[in-house]
């Protein structure tokens, strides 16, 4: 869909016109009313002209420091919280850590993302830090137990951002992609993983209650998100009601 102001821009047409960020004031109306497609094409354009050009056009647009990090490829999730950002008149200014690199830049005081001083820290988690540490072939009681240790691992990081950190550090629950209980062949032990998913994601959250500065994004009502990086558009309101 493609959304226009008053006068027929288009966000297409002012980007087209290179006006997008000396307009900037006016992409708020535009984004909003797009569609999820639209939201995704004007996340991305967005992302790429970054918030320094629109603060040279308009210097007293608010901007929101958040940093990426996590198990996985997080890049992907710069472009949907850009343009929710934006859908309030607000810039985004991201700090995106290296693949896999979660447990150090949150444990080490030290390292960049403390230093980049940011308003919110996103930490993006799925399936895969739990499975790629379990046992080949694997059972439910493997997985109990890697999720375990993981959600202590979790409680000690959210501990040395409690101390070190400003703002919000922001974890969510791990859904459970259809492959993984596809490889167990019982019922029994398709239920028992289940419940073992399901306890550890309700621990997960309550570890809310230990950490004043902590919040956790529960994806458990967001239909057929498997991986929390392919619904990030969907989850992206969400999200930015946590680190605004």
């Amino acid at each position: 869909m493609v959304e226009k102001t008053d006068d027929g821009d288009t966000l297409r047409s002012l980007h087209e016109r290179g006006r997008v960020a000396a307009e900037y004031p006016r992409v708020r109306a535009l984004v909003g009313a797009a569609d999820a497609a639209g939201r995704r094409w004007a996340g991305n354009l967005l992302a790429r002209i970054g918030p320094d050009a629109v603060l040279a056009e308009h210097p007293d647009t608010p901007v929101v420091s958040v940093a990426f990090t996590g198990h996985s490829t997080v890049s992907g999730l710069v472009a949907p919280v850009t343009a929710e950002l934006a859908r309030h008149g607000l810039l985004l200014r991201p700090h995106v850590s290296d693949f896999d690199g979660y447990v150090f830049v949150l444990s080490d005081t030290g390292s960049e993302l403390y230093a980049a001083k940011p308003d919110a820290v996103v930490c993006l988690l799925d399936a895969s830090v739990v499975f790629d540490e379990v046992p080949r072939p694997w059972r439910p009681d493997d997985v109990a137990r890697v999720f375990d240790e993981k959600l202590r691992l979790l409680d000690g990081l959210a501990g040395v951002f409690d101390g070190a950190g400003r703002g919000t550090l922001v974890l969510n629950t791990l859904p459970l992609p259809r492959e993984w209980p596809a490889q167990l062949v019982a019922l029994r032990d398709r239920a028992r993983l289940g419940a073992v998913w399901r306890e550890a994601n309700a621990r997960l959250l309550r570890l809310m209650d230990g950490h004043p500065s902590l919040t956790v994004l529960d994806l458990g009502h967001v239909s057929g998100c498997d991986q929390f990086a392919g619904c990030a558009l969907v989850v992206a309101p969400d999200l930015v009601d946590h680190v605004v």
